[in-house]
């Protein structure tokens, strides 16, 4: 069998074996015989029935469209170039002639995609592996760059080697530190985005009755095994038309959490300016 063992991160999510790719046969295997089929969109859908709560865990197809829609308009560009910015400023302080670099929650590989091209043109090689438990919205990114190896799979479980990234992103994803910290190298790289107090602040002034503003701010030592080197805000304000506006709160959890009726004053939206706020956390593992 002819296989690809050139840069085989992946683990069997069932033994915990490396798994090798395939590449004639268009699957990943163990040395158990476990194989995972590659799909023909091209990522691999390492999830098993007990590491999901649902038949179709994570963003449905309809999210998955609503994101891909807002995203495709530019709107959070000015987030990425700076999430772009700092894992470059710091995969410069790491020696290295490759670097592997895993997004968490990638969803349908907007910021993937885009570190990819910023790192490409700055001449940095990186292999690139995005993961998320949503089958539809990995499916989508797969069809969007055949150059990243995207898996499915429950980051509580992150199915790769020990001591196998530089740099894990996170943007608005769930995580589980131990994890990540296991499949970190030595002085790897996490760099985690989080809403700030204001983000989308007029939205939710306007499907809530009562906003409650809270400091969403992770400390450090809830952390344990790494350490805060930086933190910096990323907020501005973008105004957007009204069908954007429904893609934007469909792509967000308020959409699930409000009911229809509080939704309604949506519709009635022609314009509306709201304020992203981001914080971006840069930790490394100590």
């Amino acid at each position: 069998m002819e296989n690809n063992e050139d840069h085989d991160l992946l683990v069997c999510t069932v033994c915990k074996h490396r798994l090798v790719q395939m590449i004639r046969e268009k699957t990943y295997q163990c040395i158990n015989d476990h194989n995972f089929d590659i799909a023909k969109q091209g990522y691999v859908n390492l999830l098993v029935n007990n590491q999901k709560k649902s038949r179709l865990p994570g963003d449905s197809k309809e999210m998955v469209h609503a994101r891909t829609k807002f995203l495709s308009k530019g709107y959070y560009d000015t987030l990425s170039r700076r999430i772009n910015e700092c894992v470059i400023e710091q995969l410069n302080k790491i020696s290295s002639n490759s670097y592997n670099i895993l997004d968490i929650g990638c969803g349908n590989g907007y910021y993937t995609n885009e570190l990819m091209k910023s790192t490409q043109e700055k001449n940095i090689f990186a292999y690139y592996y995005g993961l998320d438990i949503s089958k539809e919205a990995v499916k989508f990114a797969s069809t969007s760059n055949k150059f990243i190896t995207w898996v499915v799979a429950n980051s509580y479980y992150l199915p790769f080697n020990e001591n196998s990234f530089h740099c894990i992103l996170s943007v608005f994803s769930p995580v589980k530190i131990t994890e990540c910290t296991r499949v970190m190298k030595n002085n790897g790289i996490f760099i985690r985005v989080l809403p700030g107090i204001n983000h989308l602040i007029q939205i939710r002034d306007l499907i809530y009755e009562t906003v409650i503003l809270s400091d969403e701010n992770d400390p450090a030592e809830r952390y344990e095994g790494l350490k805060l080197i930086d933190e910096s805000k990323v907020s501005f304000d973008i105004s957007i038309k009204k069908d954007d506006i429904l893609s934007l709160v469909g792509m967000t959890p308020h959409f699930w959490k409000t009911s229809k009726v509080n939704k309604e004053p949506l519709n009635d939206l022609v314009m509306l300016k709201v304020t992203i706020d981001m914080q971006i956390l840069i930790y490394e593992k100590c």
